[in-house]
């Protein structure tokens, strides 16, 4: 009988390069299941015209790819996957100001199976990617629920096991989930702008929503190699949307927004304890007809926002600023 998926463990660290090996994952990120690291043969086929099969394969390495969906983040875990994701952290007194830097950064990915597959490595080694990065990540906050974030990515090639790692579950009020009661904390709020005036608190929303992208560039294998030796960056998209009943003066602004094609922006906070987790994009376009369809039925009229963010020629697309009692930048 194998192993149950509840004995399993997903850890994430750092790396300097696309070689790098670090001795341990920083962060165990808690999700609700489906993490994986993957591994899709690359194979080149012969075919005979004389023949109905292929009579030759040849393998030629193998892609690398990682996904951890539905992640229910803490501070530090949320602050460590956007800095990995978007590449620049400075740190000041306590405070992570993330922001995108012209790369982003390299990790590994560990997934400990409880089950030898290595092969020849024995003692139920611990499976490692390197030369990963984060290609695509979404954070997603409904009403009354915990804030879910997801993110996958590729990586270059098959690192060395580990024999064993120790999975930790973060405690303390300052360490919890994020959750939407953090965002109904006195200092927690959600903020809308509109055609570039100062973020203002609106209380109305029902949820939103953050995606980013950010397409990989292989450095070519060589005859040396069959795997790639690094990853560059591609171009990067960063979206986002939220919900609220059609109601009041704000969602009027903002469908006159909308319809006047102004920029709009948001901003959320989410206050736990004494850390805090605040995201912002201080620009983005309209990319959707915002109010739902009438008709003979009881639910409310909607406004869905829809929006693609773009640089303004100041701030960062997006950008966060992370206090999670961390005492040095992320490393």
């Amino acid at each position: 009988m194998g192993n149950p998926k509840w004995r399993a463990s997903v850890g994430v660290a750092r790396a300097s390069s696309a070689t790098e090996e670090p001795a341990a994952p920083v962060i165990f990120p808690i999700f609700d299941g489906g993490a994986n690291t993957t591994e899709e043969p690359i194979i080149v086929e012969r075919p005979a015209s004389w023949l109905r099969d292929v009579d030759y394969i040849w393998r030629a390495g193998f892609n690398h790819a990682f996904t951890i969906p539905g992640i229910t983040p803490d501070p530090n875990t949320m602050g460590y996957l956007l800095w990995l994701a978007l590449g620049g952290d400075a740190y000041d007194t306590g405070v992570h100001t993330i922001t995108p830097a012209l790369d982003q950064q390299y990790l590994n990915v560990f997934l400990d199976y409880l089950l030898d597959i290595e092969p020849g490595v024995g003692t139920d080694p611990v499976k490692r990617i390197i030369g990963a990065k984060i290609t695509e990540f979404t954070i997603e906050q409904g009403a009354k629920q915990p804030c879910k974030l997801s993110v996958q990515g590729v990586a270059c090639n098959r690192g060395e096991p580990l024999a064993s790692v120790s999975p930790s579950i973060p405690t303390g009020a300052d360490n919890a989930p994020l959750h939407w009661a953090h965002l109904q904390d006195d200092s927690g709020y959600f903020k809308v702008g509109l055609n570039g005036a100062a973020l203002a608190e609106d209380t109305t929303i029902q949820g939103f929503k953050i995606g980013y992208r950010s397409g990989p560039i292989f450095q070519a294998p060589t005859l040396a190699s069959n795997q790639p030796s690094g990853v560059y960056n591609g171009m990067r998209e960063v979206t986002f949307g939220f919900e609220k009943d059609f109601h009041g003066a704000n969602a009027v602004a903002q469908v006159d927004a909308f319809m006047s094609e102004q920029a709009v922006a948001i901003e959320a906070r989410w206050q736990i304890g004494t850390n805090y987790v605040v995201l912002t994009i201080p620009a983005g376009s309209f990319t959707a007809y915002p109010l739902s369809d009438v008709g003979p039925a009881e639910e409310m009229i909607r406004l869905i926002v829809e929006a693609k963010a773009y640089y303004d020629g100041t701030n960062s697309v997006i950008s966060g600023s992370v206090k999670d009692g961390s005492v040095a930048a992320y490393s």
